[in-house]
Formats: structure tokens, sequence, C-alpha cells
């Protein structure tokens, strides 16, 4: 039977990842199966104690989404170190 909530062979892109809902995402990404998750996030330091707690399975890069300008940059760093994720999970707030 086929399971629903697998995330066997997926790369999981999770934004507002380091903490809080975001980190409990990644972990639940993880025990899913998701081969790799890649949190983002501003604070560099959240980012790499959340993957130390998360293992080798897990990265981060460190962008503001609100700069939407540096969207597409961002995009593309994205993509051209980690590949094409296969699933986006819009975690962050943003404050207007």
């Amino acid at each position: 039977m086929n399971n629903p909530y697998s995330m066997n062979n997926q790369t999981v892109l999770i934004t507002g990842g380091g903490t809080g809902i975001g980190l409990g995402i990644a972990k639940c990404m993880l025990e899913a199966g998701a081969v790799k998750v890649i949190l983002v996030g501003r604070r560099e330091d959240v980012l790499q104690e959340a993957c130390k707690e998360l293992g080798e399975k897990s990265s981060y890069l460190s962008q503001d989404i609100a700069e939407l300008d540096e969207i597409p940059s961002f995009a593309q760093k994205v993509i051209s170190d980690h590949g094409q994720p296969t699933c986006l999970i819009h975690n962050a707030g943003v404050n207007c």
C-alpha cells in the first residue's frame, strides 16, 4: 500500500526553517523519507544550529525572502547548489 505521506526521494526547501514550526516541519519531512531538507532564513547562527540538530541530510542558505528583488538570484543559487527542490514549504513570516 502506498503511503500518501511519503516524502521518499524528495528534496524539500523550507523558508523560516530554523526554528519553531519550520524546524518541526523539517524533522517531519526527514522522518517521512526526504533525502534532503534545505532550511532558509535570515539568521545564519540559528540555521547552523538547526542543521546540527537535523543531521547530515540538512543544509541551509541564509536569505531574507522579504528582499523580493533578490529572489531570482536566490532561486538560481538553490538550484546550482542543491538541484531543483521537489517540494517548497513557504513558512517564513514577512512583516509589512
